[in-house]
């Protein structure tokens, strides 16, 4: 536990907060905040937790210290169900321990982060990381260009090079691997998926109806594939509305955000779920077999060994079949959220789960109608008979 203490709300982010936390960073030395400005930057893009920009003035100069800071702290809607307090547990500590022991070795551009800390008994998380704001940011229904897709592929080869069969994700014992997230996976799609129908059905292809049923049990294999394929950091949530764009050829070209759901695993998983739901079903259709290629290409290039294509193809048909556990969980939890209400909220806090309704639901139902035509596409399901079967 932090010796400073972990803010639960945004009105705990005070001067005298900063000025702790800065402190204990070494960006402040004698100087103090005078003043903060917290405003949300996360609301409508699907964020499970509040993402605030926190702005400061110092009441002296303060050459070392960030003018503002990027928050990320623990939604204030309330969830009723222990499996959804759990995952969002786990996904800030899981964030947190990543930029606390990982961030240093990441082969791509990632913020740095100022300070972070967990109260894992009162549920209190925060981490403060830089502040990269005059970057572009994309949407995710509006889909990743071909350019931006090539840069995000080539940039996910790098990352799951960087740590393919490395012994060092064996030696942290908080980076959880695929039998964990395959269980977890299959527990809440379990939960998910007559809700998830009863919503889709009326425009996703009834032929997809008997595969996405059968996914849900099947789980723990897909994320799983066994001894034959080479396990590597895995991002978990490798989307275009987790990137941020700068001046090609730079540093800064791009930066991949939000740690949380990083583990160990096949790196299909990662690949299956960009291609399917961040570019547009006539985007990947036109581009995908060259930008497999090209992330092939570029796992080599960087020294991976032992690794086909033809492998590699597959495991990118796992990471399509893994991908719809996103939306069919999406559907279920955002039904519980929207009927209790989201809690005691105020009326800022009030509009804000108005915004996140709306914007999960369009999301939802985009990520649905791309993760089925990509299945389909693929015949993805085929690899369901071959897991049944073994």
């Amino acid at each position: 536990m932090s010796e400073i203490s972990v803010p639960g709300t945004r009105e705990e982010i005070t001067p005298e907060w900063m000025t702790e936390v800065l402190r204990s960073g070494g960006y402040l030395d004698g100087q103090r905040v005078a003043t903060v400005e917290v405003e949300d930057i996360g609301i409508g893009r699907g964020y499970v937790g509040q993402t605030l920009r926190i702005s400061s003035t110092f009441d002296g100069p303060a050459p070392d210290a960030p003018a503002s800071v990027v928050a990320k702290i623990p939604t204030f809607l309330e969830f009723e169900r222990e499996s959804d307090k759990a995952l969002i547990d786990l996904l800030y500590s899981t964030e947190i321990q990543w930029y606390r022991d990982l961030r240093a070795e990441c082969p791509v551009r990632a913020p740095a982060s100022y300070w972070g800390a967990m109260e894992p008994e009162s549920g209190r998380y925060c981490l403060l990381l830089e502040d990269l704001s005059a970057l572009a940011t994309a949407d995710q229904l509006t889909g990743t260009t071909p350019e931006q897709a090539e840069l995000a592929v080539r940039n996910l080869a790098k990352i799951h090079a960087g740590w393919w069969e490395s012994e060092r994700l064996d030696q942290l014992d908080w980076l959880l691997g695929p039998d964990f997230h395959g269980v977890m996976a299959r527990d809440l799609y379990a939960l998910g998926w007559e809700p998830f129908w009863e919503v889709v059905e009326s425009y996703l292809p009834a032929e997809f109806a008997a595969i996405g049923e059968r996914i849900g049990p099947l789980l723990p294999q897909l994320f799983d594939p066994g001894d034959g394929a080479a396990q590597t950091l895995v991002h978990g949530d490798y989307r275009i509305e987790n990137f941020l764009f700068g001046e090609p050829g730079t540093e800064e070209e791009l930066v991949v955000l939000d740690w949380q759901l990083v583990g160990r695993g096949s790196g299909g998983r990662d690949l299956g779920y960009f291609l399917a739901q961040s570019l547009t079903t006539e985007v990947r259709r036109e581009h995908e077999q060259r930008l497999l290629g090209l992330y092939h290409e570029t796992l080599l290039e960087l020294g991976v060994r032992d690794y086909d294509f033809d492998r590699c193809h597959e495991d990118y048909r796992r990471g399509l079949l893994i991908s719809m556990f996103i939306p069919v969980n999406g559907v279920r939890a955002l039904a519980e959220l929207r009927e209790s209400g989201g809690g005691d909220l105020s009326a800022e806090e009030r509009a804000g789960f108005e915004q996140v309704l709306v914007a999960a639901t369009m999301l939802i139902r985009v990520l649905a109608e791309r993760g089925v035509a990509a299945i389909l596409d693929s015949d993805a399901g085929a690899l369901l008979d071959e897991l049944e079967g073994a």
